[in-house]
C-alpha cells in the first residue's frame, strides 16, 4: 500500500512517529488502558480491545493500521497513539469505505507537542490509500474540529424502561416466544434481521459474515464492546427477532439493537421482551442492596421501539454526534448522485436543470443538473463575497449532506448560514432533507 506520507518521521526532540508492529501490542495495550483509564485504575476493558484489535481479532484492522509516537531519548517509550478501524457504510444503498480513527491519546507530559495532529495527518494518508473517502470518528466535544472534523451524525440516544411499567402477560394468557443465546449457525437469520433494522435508515454500517462472527463470538465482558446477542424466536423454534444486551452500573441493561422479522407484530414482540428483561433483571438483582429499576433502549433519536412501546418508555435522551471528514466533498457528490437525482424525481424540482452554487466562504462549488440528473460538480470562481446560491460557514454543510440537521436548523443556528433566493431554499431542502439515522458503532 502507497500512501502519501513518509512513515517513519522525525518530529523532533528525539520524538518518532512509526506504523506498529505485532510486537508493540502489549506496551500499546498497557498504554491505553493507563491513558483511557482513571489515576491509579488503569482501563482493563481498553487493554483487551486494543489487544483483540491489534492482535487481528477485526478482520479489517492489522498492526500496521495502529501509530505510536516513542521518546527515542526515553528508551523508545510509547506517548502516544491511535489506530484506524476499517468498515464499510450504506448510504442509501450506495456502499462506502469509512476509516474510524479511534483510541487517540498521549501522555500527559507529552500534550501540546501536536503529536495527534501529526499522527492524524499520517492517518488520513493510511485511510485514503485504502479508499475510505469518509473519516467517523465518536469522540469528546470540539476536540477532533482541530483535524477537519464535524459534528455531522446522529449517536445514540435513548430511553429508559422502568420496570413497573413492564408488559404483563393477561390471565390464562402464556407466552408465544422464547430466547436463547445466538450461535454461529444463526449468522444467515442475524444477516436478514439486521437488513429489515437497516431498511428505514439512510446510513448504516455494513456487516458481513466474519462481523457476525467476531461480534458474537465475544462472551467475556472484559471487552469494552462486549455485547450479548440473543434470538427470539417462537415456541416452534421459527426465527421472530433479535437483541443485544450490555450490563449496566446504574441501570440493569442497556439494549444497542432490537430487530423484528417483517411480517411479526413489533408491538407484541417488544412487550415479550420487557418480561425478559424483567427476568434478566431480577437475576442481577439478587444480592443487591439496591435493586436495578430500569433498562435502557439506545436506539437513536427515533425508532420503531419507541413507537412500539409508546408511553411505556420514558425520558428521551437526544443523541450526541458523530465527528464526520469528508476531504473530497465532490468525489463524495458525486459517488450519491443516484440518491441526489432519485430525490429530485417526483419533487417539485422533477426533471430540473440549472445549477446550485454553494458557497462555504473559503471554497466554492457548482453542482449542475440538466433533466434532473447531476452531470457536473466543479468549484467556481465566486464574483463578490456573497456569490452562491447558499452560503454555509466552516462545515456546516456537512451537517445537512449527512442529514444530521436541517436547512432550517442550520439558518437558525448561524446567522452567516442561509439561501439566497427562495427556490434555491427549496432545491436544498429537496436535495438534503434531515433524516434520522443510528449508526451501529463498531467496537
Amino acid at each position: 500500500m502507497s500512501i502519501e506520507y513518509t512513515l517513519p518521521k522525525e518530529l523532533g526532540d528525539g520524538l518518532l512517529l512509526r506504523q506498529a508492529t505485532l510486537a508493540d501490542a502489549e506496551a500499546i495495550a498497557n498504554f491505553n488502558s493507563i491513558i483511557h483509564g482513571q489515576p491509579g485504575k488503569p482501563e482493563e476493558r481498553v487493554k483487551h480491545w486494543t489487544l483483540a484489535l491489534i492482535k487481528g481479532d477485526y478482520p479489517s484492522v492489522s498492526p500496521d493500521d495502529f501509530l505510536v509516537v516513542v521518546d527515542q531519548k526515553q528508551d523508545c517509550k510509547i506517548v502516544s497513539t491511535l489506530c484506524l478501524i476499517s468498515q464499510i457504510w450504506s448510504f442509501n444503498g450506495i456502499e462506502m469505505k469509512v476509516g474510524q480513527p479511534e483510541i487517540v491519546g498521549t501522555d500527559p507530559e507529552y500534550r501540546r507537542k501536536g503529536l495527534i495532529r501529526a499522527q492524524f495527518e499520517a492517518i488520513h494518508a493510511i485511510s485514503k490509500a485504502k479508499g475510505e473517502i469518509i473519516q467517523a470518528i465518536t469522540g469528546i466535544p470540539w476536540y477532533y474540529r482541530q483535524f477537519g472534523y464535524e459534528m455531522a451524525l446522529n449517536l445514540n440516544g435513548y430511553k429508559f424502561f422502568y420496570f413497573r411499567n413492564i408488559s404483563k402477560l393477561a390471565e390464562g394468557e402464556t407466552e408465544q416466544y422464547r430466547y436463547r443465546p445466538v450461535t454461529p449457525n444463526d449468522i444467515p437469520v442475524l444477516t436478514t434481521l439486521y437488513e429489515s433494522y437497516c431498511k428505514d435508515q439512510p446510513i448504516w454500517r455494513v456487516r458481513n459474515d466474519a462481523d457476525w462472527q467476531r461480534e458474537i463470538s465475544l462472551t467475556d465482558e472484559k471487552y469494552l464492546f462486549f455485547r450479548k446477542y440473543w434470538l427470539i424466536e417462537t415456541l416452534e423454534g421459527v426465527p421472530v427477532g433479535y437483541f443485544n444486551t450490555l450490563p449496566g452500573e446504574t441501570y440493569s441493561y442497556n439494549i444497542c439493537e432490537v430487530a423484528v422479522m417483517s411480517g411479526h407484530p413489533i408491538r407484541i414482540v417488544c412487550e415479550y421482551l420487557t418480561r425478559v428483561l424483567n427476568e434478566m433483571t431480577n437475576e442481577r438483582n439478587k444480592g443487591r442492596e439496591k435493586p436495578f429499576e430500569a433498562a435502557i433502549f439506545s436506539l437513536g433519536e427515533t425508532s420503531p421501539v419507541y413507537e412500539a412501546l409508546g408511553k411505556q418508555l420514558e425520558k428521551l435522551n437526544k443523541p450526541y454526534a458523530w465527528y464526520i471528514r469528508v476531504a473530497d466533498l465532490p468525489d463524495f457528490l458525486r459517488r450519491i448522485a443516484p440518491i441526489l437525482e432519485k430525490r429530485l424525481s417526483g419533487s417539485v424540482f422533477e426533471g430540473f436543470s440549472g445549477t446550485l452554487k454553494l458557497n462555504f466562504y473559503v471554497s466554492h462549488l457548482q453542482l449542475t443538473f440538466e433533466k434532473g440528473k447531476l452531470t457536473d460538480i466543479r468549484a467556481y470562481q465566486p464574483q463578490s463575497f456573497e456569490d452562491g446560491d447558499a452560503l454555509f460557514p466552516y462545515l456546516t454543510f456537512l451537517q445537512l449532506l449527512f442529514g444530521h440537521r436541517s436547512l432550517s436548523e442550520l439558518i437558525y443556528a448561524f446567522a452567516d448560514c442561509y439561501p439566497t433566493n427562495e427556490r434555491s431554499r427549496i432545491l436544498i431542502e429537496t436535495l438534503f432533507p434531515q433524516q434520522a439515522t443510528n449508526i451501529i458503532v463498531m467496537g
